[in-house]
């Protein structure tokens, strides 16, 4: 599998990658620390994340152990993914559940929000309790009473909400960052296994402060189904999430035979990404046979102009038609998902359609987000 990232100096999509391609792209991870490096000490304060699938059992029961693994794994995958984003540590999976740990209470807030909001499967949903406290570093685990509190604040609700024991919401309110200050919170008086009383605080989004997530949207009905478990793609998905988070970035083609998993990876990719910006999703093969495959970007535009809400003159030219798309998504961060172009290129790869080619061009120049 090969890999093209376009910028505004780059050639149009078609040429093939030199050997170099990939060079200039940097993975980042803090695998390359053991626990003990990442912490700092072998006793450290850290802010204590446990997470949990709510109702799995039943959710499991409903669609099988099989669809159960996967959508397990790829609940994991996620979770990993938004870890490293926010700079936190994966300490371990136990059963639906992940530990993770962070450097600060606004970090793991950070998390939480984002996990809770786009678990990494469908038709889930997870809680997450937060508790901050000083814990022993050993080898790559965590242990001590501050731990064990952090479980408490996890197992004390059953909904799909984030709670914060008093010292984490203390602690929150010491630092009082701008992007919390319309977050609301309900105190609850428990009494956790093995604790005195105490109190834990819920967290709650008003329903008029939309957050800019939730403005998202996305069309991917047209993208054909694939098997959901993809195996042994990590090195792929690190590069088009260091892709997707360059802003000098304007494309990425992935380039390879038929049936190796291309569109397997840009699934499995882009809902990873599901709030982080809109999505328009488009795939250029039927599912049908060979010979059903569309051979004009006709019904691609037909479909992204309303979409968008774009209006055109009854009539325009296939330029005006990819300026007024090219326009639109220069001041909106939005992922294009070109699945299967092959229709519409030639035998070299230059793409052949006119308004396509025209799209790919203005979008090569500039914008906000990125076409995959």
């Amino acid at each position: 599998m090969s890999w093209v990232r376009h910028n505004s100096q780059s050639k149009l999509p078609g040429a093939h990658p030199t050997p170099n391609t990939r060079d200039n792209l940097v993975f980042l991870s803090n695998s390359s620390k053991n626990l003990r490096e990442w912490a700092g000490a072998d006793r450290a304060i850290l802010a204590i994340v446990f997470t949990d699938i709510v109702g799995s059992a039943a959710f499991g029961r409903e669609v099988g152990d099989e669809r159960m693994d996967e959508v397990r794994g790829d609940h994991f995958a996620h979770g990993k993914h938004l870890v490293e984003q926010y700079q936190g540590r994966l300490i371990k999976t136990i059963g639906d559940s992940l530990m993770v740990a962070f450097r600060s209470v606004d970090a793991a807030l950070d998390f939480a929000r984002r996990f809770l909001r786009n678990p990494g499967a469908p038709k889930i949903q997870i809680r997450a309790g937060i508790h901050v406290g000083s814990v022993d570093v050993k080898e790559d685990d965590i242990f001590g009473t501050n731990v064990n509190l952090a479980n408490r604040v996890a197992g004390a609700f059953k909904g799909a909400e984030i709670w914060l024991s008093d010292d984490a919401k203390t602690d929150l309110d010491r630092q009082s960052p701008e992007r919390f200050s319309h977050l609301k919170w309900s105190p609850h008086k428990v009494t956790p296994g093995g604790f005195p009383e105490t109190t834990f605080w819920a967290m709650s989004e008003p329903g008029e402060a939309k957050t800019q997530a939730e403005t998202y949207r996305a069309f991917t009905s047209k993208l054909p189904a694939v098997d959901s478990l993809l195996i042994g793609r990590d090195d792929e998905l690190k590069f088009l999430d260091q892709a997707w988070a360059n802003p000098k970035t304007n494309i990425v083609q992935i380039i390879a035979p038929g049936g190796t998993g291309k569109t397997a990876l840009m699934d499995k990719w882009y809902k990873r990404h599901l709030d982080e910006s809109t999505i328009f999703g488009w795939s250029f093969y039927s599912q049908g046979t060979q010979q059903d495959r569309q051979t004009s970007s006709d019904p691609f535009f037909a479909e992204i102009l309303p979409f968008f809400h774009i209006t055109i003159p009854q009539g325009a030219s296939v330029w005006a038609r990819a300026e007024a798309i090219a326009e639109r998504l220069r001041h909106e961060k939005v992922l294009l998902i070109l699945d299967g172009l092959e229709p519409l290129q030639e035998s070299t790869g230059d793409v052949r359609d006119s308004a396509m080619k025209a799209l790919l061009l203005e979008l090569r120049t500039r914008n906000a987000g990125m076409v995959l």
